[in-house]
């Protein structure tokens, strides 16, 4: 009888842990390896791949980081809808129109820097920034949305953007990526101030823009993200990257 107790134990505790367990299951996410995707990039001048003058670089993001992700899957799409000069609000003022006819999998945020720049202050920018990823989530509910910190400045930026003021802005986007994820959302913060490796040298001559290097390493970043958070051989392709997990 003393057996039989302990087996009817176990077995309760084995059931109840697999209700917890799936209680907590994990959204699922596109699978990189298979079928069709399409990823759709967002944002101000940065994501357009502007260069500025004196700077003869060609390439943005977008571009490179399609060709990161087609060497694993050659049906990537990377679409890019970066616009010059854009605030939070120009993008909201658009998002319709662009989800409707490209249906993206993967939607990749950054914006923010040119309100800044206007005046706006590092709270109101978030608090526009938050409306536009509820916007995006009620458009798009199955896409997976990764939302960015903006990219460094140096401090003697031609825009003459506060170095104080960039970083306070952008220690608001983990909340407010945490408030949506609360929802239920897929939504990541992507942290390419701090985790890009942007330095002096890979700005243009106006200290914001980044030259060809500089949006490269970004492209990386971005492709590193998908890649571990979206394809299922994340093992295997961290060990060929010589990359190590920042996962908290």
């Amino acid at each position: 009888m003393h057996l039989v107790r302990i087996f009817a134990v176990c077995l309760c505790c084995a059931i109840l842990l697999l209700i917890m367990s799936s209680c907590k299951r994990p959204i699922p996410a596109p699978n990189l390896q298979s079928g069709s995707l399409t990823v759709l990039c967002l944002g101000d001048s940065i994501t357009a791949g502007t260069h500025s003058v004196g700077d003869d670089g060609q390439k943005s993001y977008p571009e490179i980081l399609a060709t990161f992700l087609q060497e694993y899957r050659s049906t990537v799409q990377v679409v890019n809808e970066g616009q010059n000069g854009w605030q939070v609000d120009d993008v909201a003022d658009h998002i319709t129109q662009w989800l409707q006819p490209v249906s993206p999998n993967i939607i990749l945020l950054q914006i923010g820097t040119n309100d800044l720049e206007q005046g706006s202050s590092p709270q109101a920018t978030a608090d526009r920034l938050s409306l536009l990823v509820t916007q995006i989530q009620m458009l798009a509910p199955k896409a997976h949305l990764y939302v960015a910190s903006c990219t460094p400045v140096n401090k003697d930026n031609a825009p003459r953007l506060p170095l104080t003021v960039l970083q306070d802005f952008n220690d608001l986007i983990p909340k407010i990526v945490k408030d949506h994820e609360r929802l239920g959302h897929f939504i990541v913060f992507v942290d390419l101030y701090k985790r890009a490796d942007l330095d002096t040298d890979d700005l243009g001559p106006d200290g914001e823009h980044p030259n060809d290097n500089g949006y490269e390493k970004i492209a990386e970043y971005w492709s590193w993200e998908l890649q571990r958070r979206e394809m299922s051989s994340l093992r295997q392709f961290d060990e060929e990257k010589g990359i190590v997990s920042n996962e908290q």
